[in-house]
């Protein structure tokens, strides 16, 4: 089966019916005991997302709760 096909697919349609979303990525860091701080490294990935509404299954499941949202992303845009 060609998944190279159905990702770009999914990626298109996404992007067609989408609104780009930041996802922000922070690292644990590691402790500076000069300044006292922990540092930390913050990447930022842009990507175009779909808002969904959960399904009663991943209500029921627990997975999910009510005021939770659900974003769909392709499967290579995002770097982490």
């Amino acid at each position: 089966m060609n998944y190279a096909r159905f990702q770009k697919i999914a990626k298109t349609q996404i992007k067609r019916f989408g609104q780009p979303v930041i996802f922000r990525f922070v690292s644990e860091g590691e402790y500076d005991p000069i300044q006292g701080t922990v540092i930390r490294e913050i990447t930022e990935d842009q990507v175009y997302a779909v808002l969904t509404a959960p399904s009663t299954r991943e209500y029921s499941g627990g997975l999910i709760q009510v005021g939770d949202a659900i974003l769909l992303v392709d499967g290579i845009s995002l770097s982490q």
